[in-house]
């Protein structure tokens, strides 16, 4: 016991990554547990069951990743196997980050705060808890580059390597131009606002400008040939998706794969209703004026946009009724926030402070709005959004002393019983991705 006590005064960041990783374990298992088993899709399956050989366009990476991993084996157990591993990782290195935070305040109240904030970021209906209801999530790949951005931004050497992942992102999937890259971009901007040396300034600026152009320009080029990068017609792509089942002893795919990748298409009544258009439908008589670099990018926006507007509105009582669930219960969390933001703006001289600030309050909503374009599932932008807003928190608290200040104070003055109770309401809240 006396041996405990030693270690916990010496190395007091054990004990909160222990209580953490324990709680992230069993929270996220009682859920899997209610679906009697990992959840693995015909989609998500299917995201790994491609790779590059098929041809090089968005959303294979995933695939080509386990197929390299699994020497070209990739059944729906290596599938699991890898995304219960990937998850488990990510759960250690966020509750080691927090522990980490936690252990450098000495003041009992400053931890108790830090403490508060981090169960909420671990828990809810925008945790990381749709990860394990639904495996095989192409987002889990984002969570996975911002981990590896933590590590590389503060290298000395590493840091050289953050462009890679913008690309890396935007090779997984389009979306992470609304996600995971806006998170990058601000996290580097508020590098440069807070380091002392102009010439670290200025590395920090350059390599959020390399790592903007790096991922426009990979976006441009993945528009512009995902057709003729494809091996296959559609017919011979699906026949390709059934012969790999077949190797791996499973019926599990999706059968419009290529037509979701390429021209998307979506089943009403028996028959595919083509919601895909060159960007001649949107401007008939004006797209001329269009830089030929911007058509296709600008064509993919709105058909996805479309699209996914199609999906929202076929399901329009579910996804309002998502929305308001997951607005209500997250209000509270997100008004103190907001707050915070608020009043970093009125405080601070820095202009690219001010900016951050700013971009930081309309960070959740451009998140889901902008995710929606994109997929017309809520959870998965309500939670990404979420989960960078409690990241962005975290980061400038540590920095800023009366952020910290102002988020201790309110926490301060709740009661505790009325803040148990909201925190059990919220946690019970978890909605699987549909």
């Amino acid at each position: 016991m006396e041996r405990l006590k030693r270690l916990d005064t010496k190395h007091p960041e054990l004990k909160y990554f222990a209580v953490f990783f324990v709680f992230l374990f069993l929270y996220n298992l009682i859920y899997v547990c209610q679906l009697k088993g990992f959840h693995i899709t015909d989609i998500t399956y299917s995201y790994h069951l491609v790779d590059y050989k098929m041809g090089f366009v968005v959303s294979f990476f995933a695939g080509e990743l386990l197929h390299l991993i699994f020497n070209n084996r990739v059944g729906p157990a290596q599938v699991t196997a890898f995304h219960v591993v990937l998850i488990l990782f990510i759960f250690a290195f966020v509750s080691a980050v927090l522990a980490k935070i936690i252990a450098q305040k000495e003041n009992r109240q400053d931890r108790k705060t830090l403490f508060l904030l981090s169960m909420f970021m671990l828990s809810g209906p925008c945790s990381f808890a749709i990860y394990t209801l639904r495996l095989g999530m192409l987002d889990i790949y984002f969570i996975l580059f911002a981990v590896l951005f933590f590590i590389a931004v503060s290298n000395r050497v590493l840091k050289y390597t953050v462009p890679a992942l913008y690309v890396l992102s935007v090779i997984n999937h389009y979306s992470a131009l609304v996600t995971v890259i806006m998170l990058f971009s601000l996290l580097l901007l508020y590098k440069t606002a807070v380091s002392e040396k102009k010439k670290d300034k200025i590395i920090y600026l350059c390599i959020f400008a390399v790592g903007i152009i790096a991922g426009a320009a990979m976006t441009g080029y993945l528009l512009k040939t995902r057709e003729a990068n494809l091996v296959y017609d559609m017919e011979g792509f699906n026949r390709e998706l059934r012969r790999r089942c077949q190797e791996n002893n499973t019926d599990l795919y999706y059968d419009i794969y290529y037509d979701s990748t390429i021209y998307r298409y979506y089943p009403v009544d028996g028959k595919n209703i083509e919601l895909s258009y060159p960007i001649e439908y949107f401007f008939p008589h004006g797209a001329r004026f269009i830089p030929a670099i911007l058509a296709p990018a600008l064509a993919e926006v709105l058909s996805y946009l479309k699209f996914n507007m199609f999906i929202i509105f076929a399901n329009i009582s579910v996804f309002v009724g998502i929305v308001a669930v997951v607005f209500l219960v997250t209000l509270p969390v997100l008004a103190l926030f907001t707050g915070m933001w608020v009043t970093l703006i009125k405080n601070s001289e820095n202009k690219l402070k001010k900016l951050i600030y700013v971009l930081a309050i309309i960070q959740v909503p451009f998140t889901f709005i902008g995710g929606c374009a994109f997929s017309g599932d809520p959870m998965r932008w309500s939670t990404f959004g979420m989960l960078m807003q409690f990241v962005l928190v975290f980061t400038v608290a540590g920095h800023e002393e009366n952020a910290f200040e102002y988020l201790k104070r309110k926490i301060s003055r709740i009661n505790m019983r009325w803040l148990a109770v909201y925190f059990i309401l919220y946690s019970a809240i978890v909605i699987e991705p549909y």
